[in-house]
Parts: structure tokens; C-alpha cells; sequence
């Protein structure tokens, strides 16, 4: 359940940035998780309303960074839940990852209300 709530978040996340704006499956370019982890902090119990949130910790030439907060209403402060993944853009006409662009990155910046470090090529 919580790779859903990470995934139902983070495909928000990237509409908000203008990627993935149709579903995936209709959008000639989306987003593909390359890695994500959840870490289980406190144990959730239903019913119960459930908050999850997520953010860019940094970019890549094609890829984002994201990190997840889950928090309960019932158990109220802190987190039961940590998160992180990896997505990278990918452009299915082609078959291949593609490079997010620096529109991405500014409407992340916006979004945010920071900077959002992008990694240094290689």
C-alpha cells in the first residue's frame, strides 16, 4: 500500500511540473520509477486518514529524486513512514530516458519555493 500512496503522490508531483499530463500510457514522454524504498517507522492502523507528501531532493540530467513523508491523523506527530525514489524521464516513442529539460527544473524550483540541486554530469 505504501508504494501506491509514493507513486499516487509523486505522478501528482510530476503533473504540477507539466510531465505526465495525460497518464502515462497517452503521453508520448513520462516517468519511470528506477528505485524507490520505504522505510516503516510506526505501525498505521485502519481506519485512519493518512497524509503522504513528497519532494525533490535533486535532479539528474534525466532523473528526479524524490523523498516521501507519510503521517497518520490517529497517531498524530511524526512520521510513520520515510521514502525515496528514483524516477528517470524516459521517451517511449524513442524507447530510451531523455533529458528532463530546464523548464522541468524551473517549474520544480517553483514549485518548491527553493533551488532543487541538480547533480553534476559525468
Amino acid at each position: 500500500m505504501y508504494f501506491r500512496w509514493f507513486e499516487t503522490v509523486h505522478i501528482k508531483y510530476l503533473q504540477q511540473i507539466g510531465i505526465m499530463l495525460d497518464g502515462n500510457a497517452n503521453d508520448p514522454k513520462g516517468a519511470i520509477i528506477a528505485r524507490s524504498e520505504c522505510n516503516f517507522l510506526r505501525p498505521i492502523k485502519y481506519p485512519d486518514t493518512i497524509t503522504v507528501c513528497c519532494s525533490a531532493v535533486s535532479v539528474g540530467n534525466s532523473s528526479i529524486n524524490l523523498e516521501y513523508r507519510v503521517r497518520s491523523e490517529a497517531l498524530g506527530e511524526g512520521e510513520c513512514a520515510t521514502g525515496s525514489s528514483t524516477l528517470v524521464m524516459f521517451d517511449y516513442v524513442a524507447g530510451k530516458p531523455c533529458p528532463l529539460g530546464p523548464e522541468i527544473v524551473e517549474r520544480m524550483n517553483r514549485l518548491e519555493g527553493l533551488e532543487v540541486p541538480v547533480k553534476a554530469k559525468k
